[in-house]
């Protein structure tokens, strides 16, 4: 039984590379998801060789930006415009962009590193994320970049409800919706659905149990 974050990520990363060489496609950012995970964590994954890490809720993402400094740190929870101040400084990448407020918030505080608009194309309440509607998201797309804020793609969840060939055939759609729009950048899949992420074109990954194991 593996147990180790290293052999977790040796076991992931082959799989990764043999799915993309299966489907030719180029290997994608993997964000290591570390919500909940210890400073320790962090460092053992940092000394594996990971660079880039997300993380869901601004004190956690603050106090672990700030500890690991040399690292790129990816907010991928919703954020809300209270607490964009705390994100702003060390964020290489905000994920979860769904509404002008947000835009100008951010803005107010200088912050213009690449964002990605969160579609919630689940429709489910639970779910942050805009309409899953062309001319919805070219709007929020359009105002952003003309306030200076670069939107560099779309990001989205699945729905674990969905069968492998659902979750298959949604992703497809949704990276198609990208290209329509002109985008090219997708945060997209996660440790459930990464295979089927990969297959649709996705071009960032969401990864925290596959690295880091099963939450305490």
């Amino acid at each position: 039984m593996m147990t180790s974050i290293a052999d977790r990520w040796t076991s992931f990363m082959a799989e990764l590379e043999d799915l993309c060489d299966e489907v030719g496609r180029e290997i994608p950012t993997v964000i290591a998801v570390s919500k909940t995970r210890s400073m320790e964590e962090v460092r053992e994954a940092i000394d594996l060789g990971i660079h880039e890490f997300g993380e869901n809720y601004p004190d956690q993402f603050r106090q672990k930006a700030e500890h690991f400094p040399e690292q790129n740190w990816h907010f991928i929870g919703s954020l809300q415009r209270n607490k964009a101040e705390e994100v702003v400084t060390h964020a290489a990448c905000i994920h979860t962009l769904d509404r002008k407020k947000l835009t100008r918030r951010l803005r107010y505080f200088d912050y213009s590193n690449p964002c990605f608009i969160q579609v919630n194309i689940s429709g489910e309440a639970s779910k942050s994320g805009i309409a899953y509607d062309a001319h919805t998201v070219e709007d929020l797309r359009q105002y952003s970049v003309d306030e200076g804020l670069p939107v560099i793609g779309l990001m989205t969840i699945g729905n674990p409800v969905w069968n492998a060939s659902q979750t298959q055939q949604e992703f497809d759609k949704f990276v198609a919706f990208g290209h329509s729009l002109g985008l090219d950048q997708f945060s997209l899949g996660m440790t459930g659905d990464w295979q089927h992420a990969v297959r649709a074109g996705s071009t960032h990954l969401r990864v925290g149990t596959a690295i880091f194991g099963e939450r305490n």
